[in-house]
This record gives structure tokens, sequence and C-alpha cells, in this order.
């Protein structure tokens, strides 16, 4: 029953106009590369640019 509902939930999903329009006009780069490529650097630099923010994920699972 729940998963039903769920899938019904999302199946009819509609975001509202503002959210669609965040998410059209939001750049997302992502930075990958081994220990000590530079992403922290190359992420620095790109904050200084007033087009790019930073994204702090967080989560309540226990750290392990």
């Amino acid at each position: 029953m729940l998963e039903n509902n769920l899938k019904n939930l999302i199946k009819n999903y509609q975001p509202n106009q503002a959210a669609i329009d965040v998410v059209r006009r939001t750049k997302i780069v992502l930075l990958v590369g081994i220990s000590g490529a530079g992403k922290d650097t190359v992420k620095r630099r790109l904050l200084e640019d007033n087009e790019f923010a930073d994204i702090v994920s967080y989560t309540t699972r226990q750290s392990r």
C-alpha cells in the first residue's frame, strides 16, 4: 500500500514554476580528482566569482 502511494506521488509530482526556474538557471560543476590534484584550489577560485556558490551537504546519519 505504502509503495503504491509513493509511486503515485512520484508519478504525479509537479514542482511549482519558481522551482523549475531555479533548476533551469542553476549551473552545477563537479570537481573530481585524486587527492592533491587541486580540487580545493579550483573551488576557491570559482567561489571568487559571484556566479558560483558552495553547496554544503548534510546528513543525519551517524559518523562511521
